[in-house]
This record gives structure tokens, sequence and C-alpha cells, in this order.
């Protein structure tokens, strides 16, 4: 059995859909099950990644995780590795691209929790496995008005290169 935290964000759905098209037992873990949406087949439980509590029904005979971070620290991952690591072996956990091994401090926020959240799961004594992505073409979904209304993306990378 493999737990989806994110199961029903753009890359969590994929796991899932992926999983269950290999024929594995899957498990979405989501604040609200009665909207998840999820294909059939798929176990849907309550749990907030945040309340290590709401976490033993979604962990309960899971062997493997697939960790989507919902948050911009790393603050809660501590109880949830912990409460991972009572029944599970490993975490596959989706970091970001811009994590830096030779970088003592990483050079933004977002680098920084993914570090500190893999730095927690590197410790815990699970498996693991990370996965350090690159820009979701979905993201740039956010863009879509900008570039209808004003032909232009505006975000916040001074030093990028204007054209």
């Amino acid at each position: 059995m493999i737990l989806v935290t994110g199961a029903t964000g753009n890359v969590g759905l994929q796991v899932v859909s992926g999983l269950l098209g290999a024929g594995t037992a899957v498990r979405a873990l989501t604040l609200d099950p009665d909207s998840a949406g999820l294909p059939p087949g798929v176990d849907v439980v309550r749990g907030d990644l945040s309340v290590a509590g709401s976490l033993q029904a979604g962990l309960d005979g899971v062997e493997t995780v697939f960790l989507v971070w919902p948050f911009i620290t790393a603050e809660a991952a501590p109880a949830f590795v912990r409460a991972v690591s009572e029944g599970a072996r490993r975490i596959v956990y989706l970091s970001s691209a811009g994590v830096r091994d030779d970088l003592k401090e990483q050079a933004d926020p977002i680098s920084t929790f993914h570090a500190d959240v893999e730095r927690v799961i590197a410790q815990s004594g699970l498996e693991w496995t990370v996965l350090r992505s690159g820009g979701m073409a979905t993201n740039t979904l956010m863009w879509a008005e900008q570039i209808r209304t004003e032909g232009i993306v505006r975000w916040p990378y001074g030093a990028a290169p204007g054209r």
C-alpha cells in the first residue's frame, strides 16, 4: 500500500493514476475526502499533515509514502516523519531542483524549506528517495491572465534577463 499526500493536486493525481494503472494499492490522504474526486479504487482517508494525531488511519498498513509537502516551512515535518516511521519503511519526497547540497544555507525560501524537509527525512532512519523536480508546467497557468491581458509575465526574478 502506498499513501499519496497531495493526491488531489497536479502531481499527486498523476502519481495516483500511475500507481493504479500499475496495479498498486493506493491510499490518498486529504483534508476533505468527500470532495477529493479521485478515481475508483483509491482508498481515500481524512488527515492533515500538520496534525500528527490525524495520520494514523492514513498510515495503517502503508509501506511507502509519496510526500508532497504543502507548507512553506518544515516546522511540522519532524512530527509527520515520526508518524510515518512508526509503520512505513520508505518516503518518496517531491522536493525542488533548487536545493543545493553544496550550500550550508539555501539561496531562497522555497529551497530552504525543501532542504529542511529533506534533512528531516534523511535523519529519520527510513529508506528514502528525493525527487528534485524543476518547474512544473502547470504552475505556469497562474500567468495565463497576465499573458491574456498584458502580454507579459510578471514574476519576482529581478536578475532574469528581459526580452
